[in-house]
């Protein structure tokens, strides 16, 4: 069994920039052909924003400027994922760094 990362930090040479790349595929029940992933579940989308997010948040001398999830759903499940990771970051922003977001979708190539 091949494992892979959860995620990917990124930084500018300089090192003043940190980027977390974390790859999401899709929830959305009608996305996938029956049988594409052979029975594998697949994790509730927000769920894992949330966990990664949780994971970065509560790590000592955090220096994660932002979370750019890469995703595989359609472009209306992008869009709510962004309005959702604004909720999210505002809910959980007490006293702690923010950790903004960009999404890149990529199945509808936009």
């Amino acid at each position: 069994t091949r494992q892979t990362r959860e995620m990917d930090i990124v930084s500018s040479q300089c090192k003043s920039v940190s980027i977390a790349l974390i790859g999401l595929m899709s929830d959305e029940s009608d996305m996938f052909r029956d049988g594409t992933f052979r029975g594998l579940n697949i994790a509730n989308l927000k769920d894992t924003y949330a966990d990664i997010s949780d994971k970065l948040n509560n790590t000592p001398n955090n220096k994660i400027s932002c979370i750019v999830p890469l995703t595989h759903q359609s472009l209306q499940g992008d869009l709510d994922l962004a309005k959702w990771m604004l909720e999210l970051q505002s809910q959980r922003n007490e006293g702690k760094k923010p950790i903004g977001g960009v999404v890149l979708g990529g199945h509808e190539h936009t």
